[in-house]
């Protein structure tokens, strides 16, 4: 909103706040957008923060929150404040990939809002060499057939108090073509698979972050791997964990 503008009309331009007022749910500040001085507030995407409202539907988790800016103060009061209602819808369902050739290295992506009014969530994808999830793989180091991998999925500016991240369906093909008719499925329906590759579900739907152990393969023709997993978010208030018949178009890749 222009500082400006709100000074002519008479409001007070650092009198921004939310349904919360504490000291602490104050987050405004002015930054210049074509030569013209614009007042800010932010807020966190988290249930409960600063008298923060979340609903979902299938496809989005909304925060909503109301502004308010109250007119200069004075003598007499000739102004009604400014209340103004928004909200920000986050993508339910997201891509992230961890790339590699043998060798593995760590690859973050931001999930793109398709409309206007709807924000990002950062999810990252990566291969660990120990179960803890600790050390992850490096550049230089040696992926020996039938070794463990450990993948981890999480977001970290997911609301894990109130979503879980959850992998949904994981495969792997020798090219970077989700649709290559070439391929093999280790996690379906939020679950291992124990066809061809040694898999364990060790955390799914219950965090922030999925984790899965399998085992390193290559395909008969090919030097390379490419890993894909669905990935969605679940709203804790329903059944997050388990065999799921949800499917998504969203793929992780690892190659």
């Amino acid at each position: 909103m222009t500082k400006c503008l709100l000074e002519a009309f008479g409001y007070d331009s650092s009198s921004f706040r939310l349904n919360d007022n504490s000291d602490s749910c104050v987050n405004t500040y002015t930054s210049a957008v074509n030569n013209i001085n614009m007042q800010y507030i932010q807020v966190l995407p988290q249930a409960g923060w600063c008298g923060n409202e979340v609903t979902n539907d299938s496809s989005k988790i909304y925060f909503m929150n109301t502004a308010y800016i109250y007119p200069n103060t004075g003598r007499l009061i000739t102004k009604n404040p400014i209340v103004f209602n928004f909200s920000c819808g986050y993508n339910l369902n997201m891509n992230t990939s961890l790339s590699f050739s043998l060798k593995p290295i760590l690859s973050t992506i931001i999930i793109p809002s398709p409309n206007p009014g709807t924000a990002d969530f950062t999810v990252t994808m990566a291969a660990y060499t120990n179960a803890e999830f600790n050390d992850p793989m490096q550049e230089d180091d040696e992926i020996l057939v039938g070794s463990n991998i450990y993948l981890g999925l999480f977001s970290p500016t997911l609301d894990a108090d109130a979503f879980a991240l959850r992998a949904e369906n994981c495969f792997a093909t020798p090219t970077n073509n989700s649709d290559d008719s070439l391929n093999v499925k280790f996690v379906s329906g939020g679950c291992a698979v124990s066809d061809d590759i040694a898999t364990a579900i060790i955390q799914n739907g219950n965090s922030s972050e999925a984790r899965i152990q399998t085992s390193a393969f290559r395909f008969q023709a090919s030097e390379e791997v490419y890993i894909f997993c669905d990935v969605t978010i679940c709203d804790k208030k329903t059944q997050c964990e388990g065999v799921s018949k949800k499917t998504s178009n969203y793929k992780a890749s690892l190659s």
